[in-house]
């Protein structure tokens, strides 16, 4: 899976915000990211990792 900018990778909120030029931050949840970046699979809160 790779993360964009348009979905939170966490929690699914629509509301990202760009908070420099490669890195979003879900204004939901308040976790950052990289848009473009390959993830093994959905975000695994239990564990705070991507599965």
């Amino acid at each position: 899976m790779i993360l964009n900018d348009l979905i939170c990778p966490f929690c699914d909120h629509d509301v990202v915000n760009y908070v420099s030029t490669n890195r979003v931050q879900c204004e939901h949840c308040e976790k950052h990211w990289s848009s473009g970046e390959e993830v093994s699979g959905e975000f695994d809160w239990f564990h705070q990792k991507f599965k």
